[in-house]
């Protein structure tokens, strides 16, 4: 088999191109790469999306959100989870 690295540069290419419009979950368990910036990207470009899987092992993810970004997770109503 191949693996791939996942990275923001390749979600906000992927999504800005408007190939994941219509995703509403991607399960993301684990990748040292991965900010908030990708989780930006989905949420500006992906309108239905409601899960993105487990944002605690995103290797570039803090547990404190900025307040903007914070308030469209909460208005999108997204079911995130945290590892619990």
């Amino acid at each position: 088999g191949s693996s791939t690295t996942v990275s923001d540069s390749m979600f906000s290419e992927l999504t800005t191109a408007g190939y994941l419009s219509a995703l509403e979950e991607i399960q993301i368990e684990r990748s040292s790469h991965l900010s908030l910036e990708t989780l930006n990207s989905l949420l500006c470009q992906c309108s239905n999306i409601r899960s993105v899987g487990d944002l605690a092992k995103w290797g570039r993810v803090s547990m404190l959100y900025p307040d903007n970004m914070c308030d469209n997770i909460v208005t999108r109503c997204l079911a995130l989870s945290w590892g619990r």
